[in-house]
């Protein structure tokens, strides 16, 4: 699933989980404010602007105001959020580490999104296999490609530099290409515009897929563990339980709502489901080592 589609999908149930109204202050005005780091959507402004229209022009149907906010800067999102200008939101998962006890003091409930089964993902560091790479510790003078919006594969690659090298990547590698797009990442080693590249597993198996040879000439290094995931989106405490409860009823309910079943076949998901604070502790453990490590290295 492509990170616009994500986006799509948690619009989609910005809307229908107002269908029928709810009795508390906010029944008839909702806040919705979203990263775009962690929506990835740094390459699409006009589908920004369409989206934000469209679904304000669905909420007139239902007679509820829905904002729905974009924020080039997750700083900006976040004082908006503990000021309480916004009900719900969605930020890029190393953000929400970083103040991660800040966050818990102001959110009543937090959820991810599960795609094709899986609730949790992996990273790879993949290399060409003409040059003989080592992974992590040969960076010196070699280029690397990633998404220029994924924070969370820019924290995996700059953990392991820090352990390996006691340096960022960015002083260790000769260039960093840093493009919007897995199928370009991933390219990039293949017709050897870079050394490295680092992917999603789910990225790595549907390339393969669709182009066998790959393997041929690109291999894969390094595994992360499998503890990712795509973003953190919360409910501030000010919001009424009714509007969580229907958050997730609209949720499970999505195939009995009407073009429900098409949105699900078209993006691909299994589910919103709510994240446990105790089913955060392999990523809480992982994005403390790397803080300590970045401020002892950066």
């Amino acid at each position: 699933m492509t990170p616009l589609r994500l986006l799509f999908l948690i619009l989609f149930f910005s809307v229908t989980l107002f269908a029928k109204p709810v009795k508390e202050d906010r029944a008839h005005k909702w806040s919705f404010g979203i990263s775009k780091k962690s929506s990835m959507l740094t390459k699409f402004k006009d589908a920004n602007v369409a989206l934000q229209a469209w679904f304000e022009d669905m909420g007139g149907i239902y007679d509820v105001n829905i904002e729905v906010n974009f924020y080039d800067k997750t700083k900006e999102l976040y004082r908006s959020f503990l000021a309480k200008e916004i009900d719900v939101i969605v930020i890029d998962t190393p953000f929400f580490f970083k103040h991660k006890d800040v966050f818990f003091k102001h959110t009543n409930g937090l959820w991810s999104l599960s795609i094709d089964n899986e609730k949790f993902s992996q990273y790879y560091l993949i290399g060409n296999k003409s040059k003989s790479l080592k992974g992590f510790k040969n960076f010196k003078n070699m280029t690397l490609s990633i998404r220029e919006d994924d924070e969370t594969a820019k924290s995996w690659l700059n953990k392991n530099s820090y352990e390996q090298n006691k340096k960022s990547a960015k002083k260790v590698l000769k260039k960093i290409n840093e493009v919007n797009s897995d199928r370009r990442v991933l390219l990039n080693v293949f017709f050897k515009k870079t050394d490295y590249a680092i992917i999603t597993k789910k990225v790595w198996e549907d390339m393969i897929q669709l182009n066998p040879a790959i393997k041929k000439r690109v291999e894969v290094l390094a595994k992360s563990k499998k503890i990712f995931i795509p973003f953190i989106g919360m409910h501030g405490k000010w919001s009424s339980q009714e509007t969580k409860e229907l958050f997730y009823k609209a949720s499970n309910d999505l195939r009995s709502l009407k073009g429900g079943e098409k949105v699900i076949d078209m993006l691909k998901f299994n589910s919103v489901y709510k994240l446990e604070e105790n089913s955060l502790n392999d990523l809480s453990k992982y994005f403390e080592e790397y803080y300590l490590l970045e401020k002892k290295y950066k």
